[in-house]
């Protein structure tokens, strides 16, 4: 995969485009305007290989995210990531042990508006409540012991 592909698969990541989701022609044109002359002359090719390798499919609306796509796009981020990414939000919210994170204090943050995270968001929490990190507290989340001593 070339560079101007790999550029391309990444305005879906820029727009949170999620598996299977779409991203409007009038948002990539508008970042296709941006791209230098010979990759807006090449655009069309980019297109057709990453269409034959499955990783997009165009529609009436725009481009599809096919899960190959989004697969491909979000590789390297694991559910141990998303579970980090839960911690931080306590760290950052300087949190103490038998805190509370509120189920709400999740929303906006890179946990819920990042697609992999949000695909992630079950399973990570799941790993917390059995490493001990934290414990379900009905309206969230309570920071235990072992989850303080791994975020500070």
């Amino acid at each position: 995969m070339n560079g101007l592909e790999k550029k391309i698969l990444q305005l879906f990541e820029t727009y949170q485009v999620a598996r299977n989701g779409i991203l409007q022609f009038q948002s990539f044109q508008s970042k296709v305007l941006n791209f230098s002359r010979k990759e807006q002359d090449n655009l069309t090719e980019a297109i057709q290989f990453l269409t034959n390798k499955g990783y997009i499919e165009e529609v009436k609306q725009g481009f599809k995210l096919t899960s190959s796509g989004f697969d491909y796009l979000y590789s390297n981020i694991t559910i141990e990531d998303t579970e980090n990414e839960i911690m931080d939000v306590f760290y950052s919210k300087n949190m103490g042990v038998s805190h509370v994170l509120p189920k709400q204090a999740l929303m906006g943050t890179k946990v819920s508006l990042h697609p992999k995270h949000k695909e992630n968001l079950n399973e990570a929490i799941d790993n917390l409540l059995k490493k001990q990190f934290v414990e379900d507290a009905n309206t969230g989340l309570r920071l235990l012991q072992a989850g303080y001593d791994h975020i500070y």
